[in-house]
């Protein structure tokens, strides 16, 4: 179940505050929209909180099978030239995973692929960026590109093989990934933002991201909120309508 965060962990509202009465003085309209959820797993002081959902059956599953028929290896890649000889596996895994859905991969976009190739040269050898790959007889099945910093495990971008979708191989993937988190001794494992179902299963906190737009006059200001209303009502439509 979702509890409330630990007071050590509760959100700052003060860069909120500090924003509205800046904008107040300033006589900049301040547009405050809906926070988006954020859920989390707090490892440190509740770790055996944290071990437990290895046991989730949704974990142990994937696991079992796999390890059941192969043989299943998860490496964490510590040097450049291990991660340039898989990235390009990775790119292509993720386009083949959201082929035909409504959401195609990023990566399908060369600029996005330059874009990720560069930040994992700059980052990766500072130990901040975390790319991880699952293999299953020696095959990749799973790849993780996400980061590490400040005690935060920070899930980011994963990607699996569809053609074993039925065996869970991304749930597999998280499982590994969980248990790096711990056994590193995180803080949390943070699942950035995002609402989505699987989240909420694994997580025992949750945090709101807000997002704010500061505008140079009313008349600006008032063209996003009426633009935001109509984009809502939209939405609701569509919903209602299916």
């Amino acid at each position: 179940m979702v509890q409330h965060l630990p007071e050590q962990y509760s959100a700052t509202v003060s860069t909120v505050e500090w924003l509205k009465s800046l904008c107040a003085e300033q006589q900049l309209p301040l547009l405050v929209l809906r926070p988006v959820d954020c859920p989390t797993l707090i490892i440190e002081q509740q770790e055996n909180e944290a071990t437990a959902v290895l046991r989730k059956d949704s974990l142990k599953r994937p696991y079992n099978y796999f390890r059941a028929n192969g043989e299943v290896q998860f490496t964490e890649c510590t040097t450049l030239d291990q991660a340039r000889t898989l990235l390009p596996q990775f790119f292509e895994q993720h386009i083949g995973r959201w082929h035909g859905t409504n959401s195609p991969s990023l990566f399908t976009n060369p600029r996005n692929r330059e874009f990720y190739s560069k930040l994992l040269e700059c980052m990766l050898p500072t130990g901040w960026l975390v790319f991880s790959v699952v293999q299953f007889n020696k095959q990749p099945i799973a790849f993780h590109y996400g980061f590490d910093y400040g005690g935060r495990f920070l899930w980011y971008k994963p990607s699996f093989d569809a053609s074993y979708r039925k065996h869970s191989p991304g749930n597999l993937l998280l499982r590994f990934l969980l248990q790096r988190a711990i056994d590193h001794g995180c803080s949390e494992f943070d699942f950035t933002i995002g609402n989505e179902e699987f989240k909420r299963r694994y997580s025992n906190a949750v945090r709101r991201n807000l997002n704010l737009q500061i505008f140079p006059n009313r008349p600006r200001f008032y063209l996003a909120g009426g633009t935001l209303q109509c984009k809502q009502l939209v939405k609701r439509l569509a919903f209602w309508r299916s």
